[in-house]
């Protein structure tokens, strides 16, 4: 294996992730969300999408698989994963405190799988 082959690879999924995170963005402004960050990223973590409706702050991770993969977006949703993002969200929160008095929290995940776009609401909390 050449050793410029992997570096292609990941510029590539970088770019794949990066068009799926802004069709998740457009897909929630259109249901009257409002984004507040993009990428929040700590050491340990990261986060696609903060955004905001209804009195609820929602952390938003976005998934995309291309048609014909064998696992869809929402199943490469890793017990790690969520652990990652649940830690990120504290550290957001914890640098944010008044947002937990002004808002209640959830967590999102936004699922890409060929052209499919699919909005799954509250899939996990910080127990």
């Amino acid at each position: 294996m050449f050793f410029w082959r992997k570096k292609e690879e990941d510029s590539r999924g970088r770019r794949k992730g990066e068009e799926a995170e802004a069709i998740a963005v457009r897909y929630l402004k259109r249901r009257g969300y409002e984004i507040i960050v993009r990428n929040f990223r700590v050491r340990g973590g990261e986060i696609d999408i903060i955004a905001l409706k209804k009195g609820v702050l929602v952390f938003v991770e976005v998934r995309s698989r291309e048609g014909g993969s064998l696992v869809s977006a929402a199943e490469s949703v890793t017990p790690r994963k969520v652990q990652r993002i649940k830690r990120a969200a504290k550290l957001y929160l914890a640098k944010h405190p008044k947002a937990l008095e002004r808002f209640s929290v959830r967590f999102d995940v936004v699922t890409l799988d060929g052209d499919r776009v699919t909005h799954h609401e509250d899939c996990f909390s910080f127990d």
